[in-house]
């Protein structure tokens, strides 16, 4: 029985709440690059790293403007990593208060996608993130594209 406890005691002392985010691109965001894109995520803290599980979504890039369907000009990347850890080395000069989970590459994509995901540290006030994605896809394209994250309704679990 005192086993048990002390289990249950560490497990609940080694991770955090999980929170889902949902994340989206403001409109087509255009930094170096045009960008459309969604990405969902759970978000904890276990043994005092933050980690991301159940990522999924998409996201496409092109130098010219976005249409609503895909065109075969753009690098589009489908996202599904069932789980990724933050940098704990991560020493940021741009995007402080913020975790790096480097090797962020898609799963599916058109011409290849990789690179690494920021996302802004909670507040413990607010229910909304930044998060950028810094990457390279095929020989030409690379650049950053930026999200909005918004805790998803009823996410929150022990």
């Amino acid at each position: 029985m005192k086993a048990l406890i002390f289990l249950l005691t560490f497990i609940a002392t080694t991770a955090s709440a999980a929170t889902e985010y949902r994340c989206e691109t403001p409109e087509i965001s255009r930094r170096q690059v045009f960008s459309k894109g969604s990405l969902k995520f759970t978000d904890q803290v276990v043994n005092g790293k933050r980690v991301l599980t159940d990522v999924s979504g998409k996201i496409r890039t092109s130098w010219e403007d976005l249409q609503l369907t895909e065109s075969d000009g753009e690098y589009v990347g489908e996202f599904e990593i069932t789980r990724i850890v933050e940098n704990s080395n991560y020493n940021p000069r741009v995007y402080v208060n913020h975790s790096q989970f480097p090797e962020f590459n898609a799963t599916t994509s058109s011409h290849g996608m990789w690179g690494e995901f920021v996302v802004q540290k909670p507040d413990g006030v607010g229910s909304s993130l930044h998060a950028h994605y810094i990457f390279q896809s095929g020989d030409h394209m690379g650049g950053v594209v930026d999200f909005e994250c918004a805790v998803s309704s009823g996410s929150e679990t022990e």
